[in-house]
């Protein structure tokens, strides 16, 4: 549920370009690392194509 003057940055990148920045701390969200490991571990992203950021 948004709050009210909440600010959500929404970024298209790549999952390779997202685990990257889950190294780097630029994602810190434990929903977010949670939902991408998830998806890591289904094999949902190899279904798309991806390169590096």
């Amino acid at each position: 549920m948004a709050i009210e003057n909440e600010e959500i940055e929404v970024l298209e990148i790549s999952f390779t370009g997202a685990f990257k920045m889950i190294e780097t701390e630029e994602i810190a969200d434990v929903r977010t690392i949670v939902r991408l490991e998830y998806a890591q571990i289904k094999g949902v992203y190899s279904k798309y194509y991806y390169s590096s950021c």
